[in-house]
């Protein structure tokens, strides 16, 4: 099984590594665990989720906030 990975602020799963244009000087200092969303920009740990449904379910209920 594979988890699936989403933005803890809006649950999207578009998410990539972080860069220059996040903050992030890649190679000093750099966390690996941190990933930047293409949604909303927000760049932090994920969180995981067992299977997509899940993820959906996330994204829907944070959509309503």
């Amino acid at each position: 099984m594979t988890d699936i990975t989403a933005c803890m602020r809006c649950g999207s799963a578009a998410l990539r590594m972080p860069g220059v244009r996040d903050g992030v000087l890649v190679g000093l200092g750099q966390d690996l665990s941190r990933m930047a969303c293409q949604r909303c920009d927000l760049t932090a740990v994920p969180i995981t989720f067992d299977d997509e449904q899940a993820r959906q379910a996330y994204e829907a209920e944070r959509a309503k906030d």
